[in-house]
């Protein structure tokens, strides 16, 4: 036989009903019965008239339930690989030093030149001359070579003054011929400009030397020296022209004695290159 229910139990189970279905609901991840009743009652009028007037106003103290969130696109911003990149290629273009080819090579190569130069500063003779030479090239720098010179020569304008003027003969030295070996060094090799027509190629080189020369004064030969500079301009890769300034000296005999004599000399060469073609050892 069942047992009775004493008075006051049914108290006790309401009583416990309410905290049990909340654990439940926490449990289960079920919206509790009390946050159910906080809910809105959404009506079928209201489901009619669509979304928008669905969507929870907030107050104007910013309390209640916030608006929906609208999802916008973010606009992307540079990638920061690609701005690397380009610093580090334009450091690159900075750091790179690119150096151009020489129009023309020298080292082993012959330099066949031939051509004249004119005397000027002997206040007695004009002398003109006849000139060739053929140098090796060590290396763009340095060449060593030989040369040789046929003068002819004539009484100046002063002398001829002098001779009848004072009825006088003066004492004149007149160059014949001479041989001398010389060398040459290059340390400017550069370029330039004919006004947008062209770029030309030179270099500028120093040269001296030591040789003989025969006088009319005398038929032995005299040692002579020279010193002098000049530009040498590459017209083709075979092909150069120079342009020389050239101090000779040696000793003329005379009836007072022996005399240091300064011959200077401007001249110009056209230069032939042995063999005619060249290679680069590194390509471009």
């Amino acid at each position: 036989m069942p047992t009775p229910l004493r008075h006051g139990q049914p108290l006790l189970v309401s009583r416990l009903a309410l905290p049990v279905a909340v654990l439940l609901a926490a449990l289960c991840g079920l919206p509790s019965p009390a946050a159910a009743a906080e809910q809105p009652d959404v009506s079928a009028e209201a489901l009619a008239t669509g979304p928008a007037q669905l969507a929870p106003q907030t107050g104007g103290d910013g309390a209640g339930i916030p608006r929906r969130r609208r999802f916008r696109r973010r606009r992307r911003k540079p990638s920061f690989n690609a701005e690397m990149a380009r610093e580090g290629e334009q450091e690159l273009q900075r750091s790179v030093r690119v150096f151009q080819q020489r129009y023309l090579v020298k080292t082993g190569r012959v330099e066949l030149q031939g051509g004249g130069s004119v005397g000027f500063g002997d206040s007695l003779m004009n002398h003109t001359a006849l000139e060739v030479a053929a140098f090796y090239h060590i290396n763009e720098s340095w060449a060593l070579g030989i040369s040789g010179a046929k003068w002819s020569g004539e009484e100046s304008e002063r002398f001829k003054r002098v001779q009848s003027d004072f009825g006088l003969f003066p004492e004149r030295s007149v160059l014949q011929a001479g041989g001398f070996l010389e060398a040459q060094w290059s340390p400017v090799f550069a370029k330039f400009t004919t006004f947008g027509l062209g770029i030309v190629q030179f270099d500028a080189f120093l040269s001296g030397g030591g040789g003989v020369v025969r006088t009319l004064n005398t038929e032995d030969l005299k040692a002579a020296f020279s010193v002098g500079g000049g530009i040498r301009l590459h017209v083709l890769r075979w092909l150069t022209l120079s342009f020389d300034l050239k101090d000779m000296m040696h000793f003329e005999t005379f009836q007072r004695g022996d005399e240091l004599m300064h011959r200077v000399f401007a001249g110009m060469r056209l230069g032939f290159w042995i063999p005619p073609t060249f290679t680069y050892q590194y390509e471009r």
